[in-house]
């Protein structure tokens, strides 16, 4: 009689566990240098679900990578992607190989992260005569923004453009830039509603928008020379850059 009661007991606990779904479950994984299998210590990991198209989801959870580059980060059971703030020598898989790191709980609780060093691409505005500033003190809807009033995008290959995000500024240099993968092709874009552009030579370009294709330098090559008077050294990460200048404001 012992016995059964025991054996109904343990049944009825798995039952219990199956009728009831984890509230939790941890993801596990190593970052790691794609090309030679080193440890990666330090990287930033935010794990993500899967976004509806066009939406942006904050993190569900976040982890740092261990000295011997693993990881853990506990969520709810779901469909995540697992991406990496993108502010070293290392591309965000999320952005650049949109898939590679997508994680369904259902079916398995780790995924690694094989991470590919990526090259500066820097876009840079040069404006020696303030125009900048006095585009803002004409136009009301420039006054809040950081840097230029200037959009510069990226595309590659055939892909979808992507914002190449104002960084920093020193005097009359205006500087874009992103990590980006290395020996690849770009086309540039830069447009302005305020700025007449010109090239880098201050040839006026048609339909006041630049545009270039080149291809980023390889992950090998050195560094592109700062601007003399940044307020902060730049990282020694091997660069493209394209430069152009502001002419002119545009007629109102």
């Amino acid at each position: 009689m012992r016995l059964r009661t025991i054996t109904i007991s343990c049944i009825l606990l798995a039952l219990g566990q199956l009728a009831w779904p984890q509230s939790s479950v941890t993801i596990t994984g190593r970052a790691y240098d794609a090309d030679t299998n080193a440890a990666l210590a330090g990287i930033e990991i935010a794990v993500a679900l899967v976004p509806v198209r066009g939406t942006k989801v904050p993190p569900a959870a976040q982890a740092s990578s261990a000295s011997d580059g693993t990881f853990s980060a506990t969520v709810a059971p779901g469909l995540y992607v697992v991406c990496i703030d993108g502010s070293r020598r290392y591309l965000n898989p999320c952005q650049w190989f949109p898939g590679t790191t997508k994680i369904d709980t259902s079916k398995t609780l780790s995924v690694d992260l094989a991470l590919k060093k990526g090259v500066l691409l820097v876009a840079r505005l040069h404006d020696p005569n303030g125009l900048t500033v006095a585009a803002r003190s004409a136009n009301p809807q420039f006054s809040g923004i950081i840097g230029p009033p200037l959009s510069v995008t990226i595309a590659a290959g055939s892909g979808a453009a992507q914002a190449l995000p104002f960084s920093r500024n020193a005097a009359d240099v205006w500087e874009f830039s992103s990590l980006v993968p290395a020996a690849t092709s770009f086309t540039v874009r830069a447009t302005s509603p305020a700025l007449l552009l010109g090239d880098a030579l201050g040839n006026s370009l048609a339909a006041n928008a630049y545009q270039a294709i080149i291809t980023t330098s390889g992950d090998s090559d050195v560094a592109a020379p700062s601007i003399p008077l940044w307020r902060y050294a730049p990282p020694a990460i091997p660069s493209t850059v394209i430069e152009f200048v502001a002419k002119g404001l545009v007629s109102p």
